[in-house]
């Protein structure tokens, strides 16, 4: 669905001629100043690469549904609506490929124990964002790193 582009641009509001063609929801879990990424399967678009829990809405689904549904999908990870904060969007413009992405953040206490879907991920990190902005990361990664450090909770993890 995506197309092939080893580049993309991100935005804070979506531009005058930004037409979003899906809405992908995904979730910071963080734990003692460090936080989850997964490493994308090799037969998933963008192979190899690290990126947050996330993906594609449903039909009908809310943002913050979707994003409570992918974070259990893709790393076994349950958590409660309730306990998720809204960290905002950003806008994701490929070549010829628009679409808008949904953020939240969910602090942990004690650390999960995380199942990956064979399909999809093949392994997975926690991590600091220094050790994470060493890592090949999926396109716009950096764009929610920022957002994620703009939020009020920025200064308990920024090691």
């Amino acid at each position: 669905m995506f197309p092939d582009s080893k580049t993309c641009e991100t935005f804070e509001q979506p531009p005058k001629d930004f037409h979003s063609r899906l809405d992908v929801a995904g979730v910071f879990c963080t734990h003692e100043g460090r936080f989850l990424l997964l490493q994308r399967a090799s037969n998933c678009y963008q192979p190899h690469t690290w990126g947050l829990p996330a993906g594609k809405l449903e039909k009908g689904e809310s943002p913050l549904t979707g994003a409570v549904r992918e974070l259990q999908e893709e790393s076994g990870i349950t958590s409660n609506p309730h306990t998720l904060f809204d960290l905002g969007c950003v806008y994701v413009r490929l070549p010829g490929f628009d679409y808008t992405t949904h953020w939240f953040h969910l602090p942990l206490a004690t650390k999960p124990v995380v199942t990956l879907t064979e399909q999809e991920h093949q392994a997975h990190r926690w991590v600091s964002f220094k050790e994470a902005r060493e890592l090949p990361l999926i396109l716009g990664a950096e764009a929610v790193f920022q957002l994620y450090e703009r939020h009020s909770c920025k200064q308990d993890y920024q090691t």
